[in-house]
């Protein structure tokens, strides 16, 4: 499962090294990771970016949000090996969790169910969980290690480790 909020991160060069075999297939999936990673260690934890980070943080914002159309959230938790397939179009909410080795192909939506940009619960995502294009994962939902995520899915409750869900309302198809 990933870490709560309140622990450290892993050390940045190990983040890197696992993000970087991670996303050998893709060199502008590559770069938008490794950008996404050494952005959010300069902005640091706080609720206010770090002063020197700001041109940093600019130059994410105008290639991977703006160029890209990719929501990586710099306050985003997400553990080593994350890998993404043809990323355009996903967004993750910021108070989402993220494990390790975790698959995000085009498309994919985690965030809650509030009608605001910032309220209500958001998803835990357990470690090498994989989510197919166009997948979305909403409200207070844990999906479990190992778990598959078909293309077109809306995952409105849990999903054991190990399970895939498809359809809408997702279901279990398979543990």
């Amino acid at each position: 499962m990933p870490s709560d909020r309140n622990d450290p991160p892993p050390p940045l060069l190990a983040l890197l090294r696992a993000d970087s075999r991670a996303n050998r297939h893709d060199l502008r999936v590559w770069v938008v990771v490794m950008l996404f990673r050494v952005t959010a260690a300069a902005r640091g934890d706080g609720p206010r970016p770090r002063l020197a980070s700001l041109p940093l943080i600019a130059t994410y914002k105008l290639v991977v949000e703006w160029v890209m159309g990719i929501e990586l959230p710099l306050r985003l938790r997400v553990g080593p090996g994350l890998r993404l397939f043809h990323a355009h179009g996903i967004v993750i909410h910021p108070d989402a969790r993220l494990g390790a080795n975790v698959v995000l192909k085009h498309g994919v939506t985690i965030g809650h169910r509030g009608e605001e940009d910032t309220e209500g619960p958001t998803p835990t995502i357990g470690d090498g969980a994989v989510f197919g294009p166009h997948s979305q994962v909403l409200g207070d939902v844990t999906v479990g290690a190992g778990a598959r995520i078909g293309a077109g899915a809306v995952v409105v409750s849990d999903v054991p480790p190990g399970a895939t869900a498809v359809g809408v309302p997702a279901r279990i198809v398979a543990s």
